[in-house]
């Protein structure tokens, strides 16, 4: 079972959805893996938004029975994450 990373706040409260825990835990299973290069910061920043970014198009795709456009990408992100 994954457990959220310490620097990710994961809450049952009013208004958080189940597909934003979804992606918390996806993102700090990204986070938890060893690093294959040196930790600058930036680094683990591009592979939360990168590792985000899959899991989105991983879910599209299952629900659109094809693949998904970037468009469509940043359409979910913003509708799912705006107001947090």
């Amino acid at each position: 079972m994954l457990t959220p990373h310490k620097g990710i706040e994961v809450s049952s409260g009013f208004g958080f959805s189940q597909i934003n825990r979804d992606i918390a835990f996806k993102l700090a299973a990204v986070a938890s893996e060893e690093p294959t290069e040196p930790d600058d910061g930036d680094a683990s920043l591009d592979d939360a938004a990168r590792g985000e970014r899959e899991y989105v198009r991983e879910r599209l795709r299952e629900e659109l029975k094809r693949e998904p456009i970037d468009s469509e990408l940043d359409e979910w992100l913003r509708q799912h994450t705006e107001g947090y």
